[in-house]
């Protein structure tokens, strides 16, 4: 049974850490890209809604304001 020498073992182990790395690296990637498109939607709905209240309060101070006149 033939065996190994020792620079195809660290052939091997540098193989597998290289693969482990480009593995990673390709999720990490993946996985930033997902957070960052989940908090930009966010980002423009909390927009929207302070718009929304924005408008809400300056209608009630248009109000107040002829209330008080």
């Amino acid at each position: 049974m033939p065996t190994m020498t020792d620079a195809q073992s660290w052939t091997l182990i540098i193989g597998f850490l290289t693969t482990t790395v480009a593995v990673l690296g390709l999720v990490m990637t993946s996985f930033h890209r997902t957070l960052q498109a989940g908090l930009t939607a966010v980002r423009h709905e909390l927009r929207g809604e302070i718009g929304t209240v924005r408008v809400e309060i300056d209608g009630l101070r248009t109000e107040m304001g002829t209330e008080f006149r």
